[in-house]
C-alpha cells in the first residue's frame, strides 16, 4: 500500500489541485468531498497502485498527461486538449478543467501567443527580505545592489546588503559582494563623480537597536575590486538619499531623517566638493516624518520638494513643503574657537581694510572649500569640517567689526566666525491641501513645457484611502497650484515616471 507524501484536512477540491501543482514532486492527489480531505503522492496514472484510483469515497486525479488510450485516466487532458506550441496539459478544478503549462518562448491561456516586448523572467535570485534595490553599469559590468532588511521570519537575523555582477557569458547574475553592517536598508542611490562609481545605502537603523545610526556611502575600487566605504554619515532613521547635479556643476544631496519614533527631526542637505572628494553639509533643514523627496532644478534655480508624513505636533495634518536654494551667502554656522594649530587650516588671507563676510566666503569657495573663517575683524580662514575641532562659543565673542564694513561682525581675537561657502535654502510654500493626510512620496516632471510636482498620501491614520495629488507651476507667481486629484489611492507610498511621461503608484 502506498501513503500519502501531503494530506490536508478541511479542504476544497480546487485547495488540493493548487496545492498538488505547487509541489515540484506531486504527480497526483485523490479527494473526498464527504471527507473535505486531500491526500496527495508521487505517483502518476501509470505507476500508482491501483487501491490508489479505487478507493472508496475517494476520486483520484492524475496532474500529469499520459496516454490517452488508458481508461484508467481520469481528468479532461486525455481529451484533445487545446494547449498548444508544445504546452502541457495540466488538470485543474476550474470550470474548464485544465490548465496549460507553456514551453518557453509562449504565452497565453493555450500557450497561442509568443513573447514580444513582454517582461520574461530569465533569473531568480535568493536573497533576505529587501525594500531597496538599485541597479547601473560601470566600467562596461552590470551591477545589482539589493539591500539587507532582515533575514528570516519575524526577522531576528541580521542581512547583509548583497551585490550581484552579470555574466556576459551566462547572462545571469551572480553573488559580487557582500555589504555587512549597514543595518536596516531602505534605499539605495547611485551615481557617478568623478568618474568613480558610488551607491548610498541609507541605514533605516541599526539591526534590532536605534534609528539614530550610520549609513554609508560606497565606492567601487580598482585595485581590490570590490565596493568599499569612502564617507559615513550619521542618520536618523533615514528615508533615503536624493541627489541632483546642477547645470552649474553642483552636486547635492538630500539626507532624509524620516526617524518613525519621533518625526520631528532635522534633514540635511550636502554638497560635493572635488578638491576634498567627498560631502559636506550646507544646511539643516527641519522636517517632520519626511518620506520619498525630490530635488530638482527649474529654470537655472534648485527647488527640494518635502514629502512630510507626521509631525508631533500636528499629526497627519502637516503640510509638505517646497524649498529652494537662494542665490546669497549668508549661511551662518556659528562662533568658534582657534587656535595656533588652526582649525580651519586650508589657505588663509588678510585685509586691514576690505575685509567683509562676502569676501572671505567667495575666496575660499573659488578654491572649492566647504567652509570659510573670518576672525579679528580682518583675516579669512579656509578649511573643511574640522572648523569646530575647538570648542563653540557664544556669538558674542565673535563681535569684531569687520574692516571693510563696519556694519558687520568678523569674528574675535581667537574666534572664528563660520560660514558654509554654500548658498541657504529656505521654505517658499506650504503645498495646499497636503495636511489632509501623511504625504510619503514627491515627483517633479515637465511634460509639454508645464512644471508638474506630484504629492502622494498614504493614510490618515484611519484610513488608505486617499487622493494623490498633481500640482501645476504657475508662470506668473512662481507657486503650485492644484492641477488634478487621482483620487481611490489604496496606501500608495510614491511615484515613479517613464520616458512616455505616464507616473505609477507603488
Amino acid at each position: 500500500m502506498s501513503f500519502p507524501v501531503w494530506e490536508s484536512q478541511n479542504s476544497t477540491r480546487f485547495d488540493c489541485a493548487r496545492d498538488c501543482r505547487s509541489k515540484l514532486t506531486c504527480l497526483s492527489y485523490s479527494y473526498s468531498t464527504y471527507l473535505e480531505e486531500c491526500l496527495m503522492f508521487q505517483h502518476d496514472s501509470e505507476t500508482a497502485p491501483e487501491y490508489l484510483k479505487s478507493q472508496n469515497g475517494y476520486v483520484f486525479y492524475d496532474m500529469v498527461n499520459r496516454d490517452v488510450k488508458r481508461q484508467d485516466y481520469t481528468g479532461i487532458c486525455k481529451n484533445n486538449h487545446k494547449c498548444l506550441n508544445g504546452g502541457s496539459c495540466r488538470n485543474d478544478c476550474s470550470q474548464q478543467g485544465f490548465y496549460c503549462v507553456c514551453a518557453d518562448g509562449f504565452r497565453g491561456e493555450f500557450c497561442e501567443k509568443t513573447f514580444e516586448n513582454d517582461l520574461l523572467l530569465v533569473d531568480s535570485l535568493l536573497v533576505p527580505a529587501s525594500r531597496g534595490t538599485t541597479i547601473f553599469t560601470f566600467n562596461n559590468a552590470l551591477y545589482l545592489f539589493v539591500g539587507g532588511f532582515y533575514d528570516s521570519d519575524p526577522g531576528t537575523v541580521e542581512a547583509p546588503t548583497s551585490v550581484f555582477k552579470n555574466n556576459n557569458v551566462t547572462n545571469r547574475f551572480e553573488l559580487f559582494q557582500e555589504l555587512t553592517n549597514t543595518g536596516v536598508t531602505l534605499k539605495l542611490t547611485n551615481f557617478v563623480l568623478m568618474g568613480r562609481q558610488y551607491v548610498f545605502v541609507s541605514t533605516y537603523q541599526a539591526f534590532g537597536g536605534s534609528r539614530v545610526t550610520q549609513s554609508h556611502l560606497f565606492v567601487y575600487e580598482n585595485e581590490t575590486d570590490s565596493f568599499e566605504v569612502h564617507q559615513t554619515f550619521t542618520t536618523y532613521g533615514v528615508w533615503g538619499a536624493y541627489t541632483l547635479r546642477t547645470t552649474g556643476g553642483d552636486f547635492f544631496m538630500f539626507l532624509a531623517n524620516h526617524n518613525g519614533n519621533s518625526y520631528n527631526e532635522n534633514s540635511e542637505i550636502y554638497r560635493w566638493h572635488p578638491r576634498y572628494e567627498k560631502f559636506f553639509k550646507v544646511q539643516d533643514i527641519a522636517t517632520y516624518g519626511v518620506c520619498s523627496s525630490q530635488i530638482f532644478e527649474l529654470d537655472g534655480e534648485v527647488y527640494l520638494a518635502l514629502p512630510f508624513y507626521y509631525s508631533a505636533t500636528s499629526g497627519y495634518s502637516v503640510s509638505s513643503q517646497l524649498w529652494k536654494q537662494s542665490s546669497t551667502y549668508d549661511n551662518y554656522i556659528g562662533c568658534y574657537e582657534d587656535q595656533s594649530t588652526r582649525a580651519l587650516s586650508g589657505d588663509t588671507y588678510s585685509d586691514s581694510s576690505g575685509m567683509t563676510i562676502q569676501t572671505c566666503i567667495d575666496f575660499c569657495r573659488e578654491l572649492d572649500y566647504p567652509y570659510a573663517g573670518l576672525q579679528a575683524g580682518s583675516s579669512c580662514f579656509c578649511g573643511d569640517d574640522n572648523y569646530d575641532v575647538y570648542n563653540v562659543k557664544s556669538d558674542g565673542e565673535c563681535s569684531t567689526r569687520c574692516s571693510g564694513n563696519n556694519g558687520l561682525y568678523c569674528g574675535g581675537s581667537w574666534r572664528n566666525s563660520v560660514y558654509s561657502v554654500s548658498s541657504s535654502w529656505s521654505s517658499v510654500q506650504d503645498l495646499p491641501d497636503t495636511n489632509v493626510a501623511g504625504t510619503t512620496g514627491a515627483l517633479y516632471f515637465n511634460h509639454s513645457g508645464v512644471d508638474y510636482l506630484v504629492m502622494v498620501h498614504h493614510q490618515d491614520g484611519s484610513s488608505c484611502t486617499q487622493d494623490t495629488i498633481i500640482f501645476a507651476l504657475n508662470s506668473e507667481d512662481g507657486q503650485f497650484e492644484e492641477h488634478q486629484k487621482l483620487s481611490v489611492m489604496y496606501c500608495a507610498i510614491d511615484a515613479q515616471i517613464f520616458k512616455v511621461r505616464i507616473f505609477v503608484l507603488d
